[in-house]
């Protein structure tokens, strides 16, 4: 069995809008990032920010959910990402809510890949 050498690049938002505003651009503007095959091939992934004063233990849950079904989709086939992360607040603070935390980082935590706006190549 050949080994499965595909990359992935998972970015988490930090803990304000500004930052996941600033996703795209920070991608297009570093030519290292620009490079890889993850980001050529559209296999960027976000996840909710979980370390700020304090862990966040049910965003952390709940982007190793998102990370599973990523990296082992087979395993993870029947998890939605986001009803999981709502179950998991819904347990942890009595309501889901996955939708109003995930509206301050453009709806782009927990899916399936960041659009991701790379000039071509040579353009400067």
């Amino acid at each position: 069995m050949t080994p499965d050498h595909t990359l992935w690049l998972i970015l988490s938002f930090g803990t304000t809008p500004s930052l996941a505003n600033s996703a795209d651009l920070t991608i297009q503007n570093d030519p290292a990032l620009k490079a890889l095959t993850a980001v050529q091939e559209g296999r960027v992934y976000g996840v909710l920010p979980y370390n700020w004063y304090t862990k966040n233990y049910g965003s952390i849950l709940a982007n190793a959910y998102f990370i599973g079904k990523i990296l082992y989709a087979e395993r993870f086939k029947e998890v939605d990402p986001v009803a999981k992360a709502d179950e998991i607040y819904q347990f942890l603070v009595g309501k889901p809510v996955f939708k109003e935390m995930d509206a301050g980082f453009k709806r782009m935590a927990l899916t399936p890949s960041i659009p991701v706006t790379i000039p071509p190549r040579g353009w400067v």
